[in-house]
């Protein structure tokens, strides 16, 4: 059931009480990102959901706080809506983007929920393979991304809450 408001965030439960996982793209993907963020951030407040970060809202967060960021891929749409509305309510979804964890690990360690794959480290890695898991939960391998020195990898990866950084 949606306990729906226009202005604030809201709520849905599940019939069977069943906590729902969201797993990033929350922005940059539809018609209405702002009702997509009010539904997510009143599920997990109430403590009916779970999200983790993607890319898209890594960079969405960026381009809130005024950075120069490549509008592309539903970003200007974004940006477009979310000028829409209220000053309140975009302080409020900044700081839940920002505030959203790369990845969780439930089930006594039996499930990891990520935005993108992860490879399970060793034991004995050092501390910098696992600010490159973090990275890695937010944008996929670094095959599929460009990672270099200053590079935007480098950045998200950086400033990536949810583990302790190197």
């Amino acid at each position: 059931m949606i306990h729906y408001d226009d202005t604030a965030a809201v709520d849905a439960t599940h019939p069977e009480g069943r906590q729902a996982v969201f797993v990033g793209d929350l922005v940059d993907r539809g018609p209405d990102t702002p009702a997509v963020l009010r539904l997510v951030m009143g599920m997990v407040a109430s403590g009916n959901a779970l999200c983790v970060s993607g890319n898209p809202e890594a960079k969405l967060v960026r381009a809130l706080r005024g950075a120069k960021v490549t509008v592309s891929h539903g970003l200007a749409e974004s940006l477009e809506q979310m000028a829409a509305e209220s000053d309140d309510f975009n302080k409020q979804a900044l700081v839940f983007m920002d505030g959203l964890i790369s990845h969780y690990v439930l089930d006594d360690g039996l499930l990891v929920v990520a935005h993108a794959g992860l490879k399970e480290p060793a034991t004995d890695d050092p501390p910098a393979v696992f600010a490159r898991l973090r990275c890695t939960a937010r944008q996929g391998p670094a095959s599929r991304v460009r990672i270099r020195a200053g590079g935007v990898g480098d950045l998200w990866c950086a400033h990536a809450p949810g583990l302790p950084h190197p």
